[in-house]
């Protein structure tokens, strides 16, 4: 009995050590570049809509830091936002708040796709019936934008308790939250050297 005990407290200890190294690195990638002579970290995060009255949405994040053979360092955001087709555009009007402070977030490019996705109905309500082959069809809209981050940013990130990122659609609101562990995790990608 001991034995097993003594087994089943090891391997807790063995899964809580590598459940916590998974928490430490907090989904930061690293690649080396050779060819361009960049060490490259990437944070990626996925929101969706958290509010009761807010736009129904799903967005992918990757902010990527780059740092060259001369040390320079660019951060870079790409943002993916999903919305259901009835819905309005996002806007060109974006913000980051972090804590209190808001800044007008730049854009170095904005494309809009349009998706069919068959038997996709965990992102939106289902808008069509379902078709003869009986697959639910759910049309979204997908806006992709690259927004360069600049050093003003990254400073006020590195001591920001909260960061919001805000869209507009139409009328309605995006507003996507970065806190605790994920603002720590972005916090960790920002110090990685």
């Amino acid at each position: 009995m001991k034995a097993i005990l003594k087994n089943c407290t090891l391997f807790a200890a063995v899964v809580f050590l590598f459940t916590g190294c998974a928490i430490i690195t907090n989904g930061i990638s690293y690649q080396k570049d050779r060819l361009m002579g960049t060490s490259r970290y990437t944070w990626h995060e996925t929101f969706a809509t958290n509010q009761l009255h807010e736009q129904q949405y799903e967005q992918d994040i990757s902010i990527l830091k780059e740092i060259d053979a001369r040390q320079q360092v660019t951060y870079t955001m790409y943002d993916i936002i999903s919305l259901p087709m009835k819905s309005f555009d996002v806007s060109n009007e974006m913000y980051i708040i972090i804590d209190n402070e808001v800044i007008p977030l730049s854009i170095t490019l904005k494309e809009r796709l349009y998706d069919g996705n068959y038997g996709n109905t965990s992102n939106f309500p289902r808008q069509n019936p379902p078709t003869d082959t009986g697959y639910d069809l759910t049309n979204s809209k997908v806006t992709r934008m690259i927004h360069p981050l600049s050093d003003e940013m990254i400073e006020l990130i590195t001591t920001a308790r909260r960061v919001y990122l805000r869209y507009y659609v139409g009328p309605n609101m995006i507003t996507s939250e970065i806190k605790g562990a994920k603002l720590y995790s972005v916090k960790k990608l920002i110090s990685r050297k």
